[in-house]
């Protein structure tokens, strides 16, 4: 069965999230972020995984905001915003066009489970593990926005 993944580059990496769990795509406007890496987004203040650096990689002028909800250990899904430098498009992924992923650094592999070739692109795009919690990504309970 086939599920669709919303592309993003974040440095010279290409990530796939599932679509389903995108709740928005949006200009990025570092003006609406906080000096703790927060952003008013409608009634919460959510909190801002600049993917790039976040993988290691030097910062390079993020374009846009992706919300996305990443599951709770409890079965509750805590929407966050990922900074990405441009969203490429969606892909329809079949399972059976998942590779196996090759070597990474070791500091990444653990977000990740699989790669795709995208028709058209050099290189490889790889799924952001489903089980990944908000904590993963270093974000605490506190969400005040200073």
């Amino acid at each position: 069965m086939a599920v669709l993944y919303l592309q993003l580059r974040a440095g010279p990496v290409c990530v796939l999230v599932e679509a389903t769990g995108v709740h928005e795509v949006l200009a990025a406007d570092r003006s609406h972020v906080s000096s703790r890496r927060q952003m008013q987004w409608r009634d919460q203040v959510l909190p801002v995984i600049e993917l790039g650096s976040f993988f290691g990689f030097e910062e390079s002028g993020c374009e846009t905001h992706v919300v996305y909800s990443v599951d709770g250990a409890d079965g509750t899904a805590s929407p966050l915003v990922f900074a990405a430098n441009e969203v490429l498009g969606l892909h329809q992924v079949d399972a059976h066009e998942w590779k196996r992923l090759p070597a990474l650094p070791a500091e990444i592999t653990r977000y990740f489970d699989a790669a795709y070739v995208t028709a058209g692109q050099d290189g490889l795009s790889y799924r952001l593990r489903a089980e990944l919690e908000p904590t993963d990504f270093g974000v605490e309970a506190d969400t005040q926005l200073q």
